[in-house]
């Protein structure tokens, strides 16, 4: 079996954005992205005549809020994060 070389060039991986930089560094307009998402929630809310969704799962969460993740603050204070979201803005 071959090893793999972690510390070899890849120059496969170039188009990727490096984890160690900020998403607004990458030209990312994270207010955009956010807006986006939560219009694109709220549509299928409206679609299906839903009024408010309470998220539990940190990965639809931050879909819907754009939050990061929060496990290690989770973890040791407070066993579970959710998220009311309403249809409406208001």
């Amino acid at each position: 079996m071959a090893e793999f070389d972690w510390h070899a060039e890849r120059g496969d991986l170039a188009g990727l954005a490096q984890l160690d930089r900020a998403p607004e560094d990458e030209g990312i307009d994270l207010a955009a992205v956010r807006l986006y998402r939560q219009g694109r929630v709220r549509l299928e809310m409206a679609a299906r005549g839903v009024d408010a969704v309470i998220l539990s799962d940190p990965v639809n969460i931050r879909y819907a809020t754009g939050t990061r993740n929060m496990q290690v603050f989770s973890m040791r204070n407070a066993p579970s994060r959710y998220l009311l979201l309403t249809q409406s803005r208001a």
